[in-house]
């Protein structure tokens, strides 16, 4: 259980966060590794093992920085709601259009699934990212 801190006291910007930024671009990073090896290997498929696993890396990050911020000490978790709620709703309609162009284009299935899985982990890692930064110097509510 977490002691609570006096809110007079509590200064959001001189508190000690862990790097859930730096995590969540790395994840981005590791996406888009991820779909560069797999759309140079589109026409013939040859390999899938280094995009499966940079897919892989990018989940493992992002889900490490979902726990790093579930432990967070005093924090504003309502502007934090609020704007991931708004950017995921933004992030989904740019994955719907990006799931439409991999259909349309007929990308085969394999690669399909990959591309899906990206989507899927960049959707919640850029929503992650910016409610944290916007919510990590805002007042504790």
């Amino acid at each position: 259980m977490r002691a609570a801190v006096p809110t007079e006291a509590f200064s959001p910007y001189s508190a000690k966060r862990p790097p859930i930024g730096v995590v969540c671009q790395v994840a981005l990073a590791s996406i888009v590794l991820s779909a560069v090896v797999l759309a140079a290997q589109i026409p013939k498929m040859s390999d899938t093992a280094v995009p499966i696993v940079f897919a892989a890396l990018a989940w493992v990050l992002f889900l490490g920085a979902a726990s790093m911020l579930s432990r967070v000490g005093p924090f504003a978790w309502g502007v934090f709601r609020m704007v991931a709620v708004r950017q995921l709703l933004v992030e989904l309609v740019i994955a719907g259009m990006l799931e439409f162009v991999f259909i349309y284009d007929h990308t085969p299935g394999k690669a399909l699934a990959i591309f899906t899985t990206l989507v899927a982990v960049f959707c919640l890692d850029i929503a992650l990212l910016i409610a944290f930064s916007v919510a990590r110097y805002q007042d504790p509510a």
